[in-house]
């Protein structure tokens, strides 16, 4: 019988033919010498669940049989980090750094710094072993980078699971930040985590109702500019004549401190807070450039901070009533002057370096905008504001009407 040969194969006394199983099962590999018990099935997984699958590379296999013409293909699956990888260069990047703006003339940025953060946050820097902190900020950048692909991808799908999921990778990413910066204070504002700041300002900026999460991170990514610029000038490889950008830091933090710069106009221009406006990081940035020597700034750059001081003394005009009381004008009289005097002094520039047919001196209309370089167009624009400070007498129906115009010429040239 089977179960005497069983038996005999483990030793076991017989139990007789009449109780004997007519299966030998042994229970000799359970601890506690019975059989556990059948798992019972799991419930069918939400679409949360099936994103954090797809998050993690497993995938999902799919069931039933192939149809006869896909039964020679093999299945294969993919990551999804892969396509949202994609999805961010073929269209987050270029929302975000635009070459130009299909004006003829108009300023180019370049979106090359953005192409490296993939690499960043797939191999952690060389110090990773023995520091768990930078491992951390490593993940943190990563989170980040995914997070903001997720969302910007799930908004083109319409798909409210991956917006989900990528609500969950912010939160985790800000999580991982938050720990980085407690533990190692100061130390742990290094690139990674300027780059996380950038990317969690993108995603506040794709998925966010309100400016005020976009504003914070640019605000956090500008100090930790500051620090690193004013680091990269008194350490080992300081530039030339206190310059930040003489030879200091790399081109990686240059190019992020003048994409803050610019986010930081749109900022200031957006915003009504003043807990926002009136922060020490603003004037830092915007009017003096972290300590960085005018003559060495990009033409472009150069024209922020006249524009920011215009900015600033626009945010304490009186929309309702178009009106200010004059013993306002007084203390700002000397901002109005030396806003004047950058202007007249980037004017000069222009016209010694461009050649007439570049520029108009007349004020130009809008129907003409295309046609004029972003930046000229913006010099004339804002010296235009500038002349109710002329002579040092302030004429307040020009200044009025001037500071109508300033939104729509920052958006314009930025």
């Amino acid at each position: 019988m089977p179960h005497c040969l069983m038996c005999t194969r483990y030793n076991r006394k017989c139990p007789g033919p009449i109780d004997a199983p007519l299966l030998f099962v042994d229970t000799s590999s359970y601890p506690s010498g019975k059989k556990p018990r059948a798992k019972k099935p799991s419930p069918p997984a939400t679409s949360f669940d099936v994103a954090r699958r797809f998050e993690d590379g497993r995938g999902i296999h799919g069931s039933g049989n192939l149809s006869e013409e896909m039964a020679m293909v093999w299945s294969v699956d993919i990551s999804p980090r892969h396509v949202w990888g994609d999805a961010f260069f073929q269209n987050l990047v270029a929302f975000f750094c635009a070459e130009g703006r299909h004006v003829l003339g108009a300023v180019r940025r370049t979106p090359s710094w953005l192409h490296a953060l993939p690499r960043m946050a797939a191999t952690p820097p060389p110090s990773a072993a023995r520091n768990s902190s930078v491992v951390r900020a490593n993940e943190a950048l990563g989170l980040a980078l995914r997070a903001t692909s997720a969302a910007f991808s799930s908004l083109e799908t319409r798909s409210t699971s991956l917006l989900h999921h990528a609500y969950g990778l912010y939160g985790d990413s800000l999580r991982s930040q938050g720990r980085v910066l407690q533990e190692r204070g100061d130390k742990g504002e290094n690139l990674y985590m300027v780059m996380t700041s950038i990317m969690l300002s993108m995603f506040e900026s794709v998925v966010a109702t309100t400016g005020e999460g976009f504003a914070s991170h640019n605000i956090a990514c500008a100090k930790m500019i500051d620090k690193a610029l004013e680091q990269a000038s008194t350490g080992p490889a300081k530039g030339r004549g206190n310059n930040p950008g003489a030879g200091g830091p790399s081109p990686m933090i240059v190019n992020v401190f003048f994409h803050v710069r610019i986010q930081l106009c749109f900022v200031y221009l957006t915003t009504s807070d003043d807990r926002i406006r009136n922060d020490p990081i603003m004037d830092r940035v915007l009017l003096e450039a972290c300590g960085w020597e005018k003559r060495r700034l990009p033409l472009n750059m150069q024209i922020i901070t006249p524009f920011a001081r215009l900015m600033k003394l626009q945010s304490h005009a009186d929309y309702e009533q178009l009106a200010m009381p004059p013993t306002e004008f007084e203390h700002e009289k000397a901002d109005f002057v030396k806003a004047k005097e950058e202007v007249d002094e980037l004017c000069a520039d222009i016209c010694d370096s461009c050649p007439r047919s570049c520029y108009n001196i007349a004020y130009p209309p809008f129907s003409t905008f295309p046609k004029i370089k972003l930046n000229v167009f913006g010099f004339f624009s804002c010296q235009q504001y500038c002349t109710s400070a002329r002579d040092g007498q302030f004429h307040h129906a020009r200044y009025v009407s001037d500071l109508s115009r300033a939104k729509f010429v920052v958006a314009a040239l930025l």
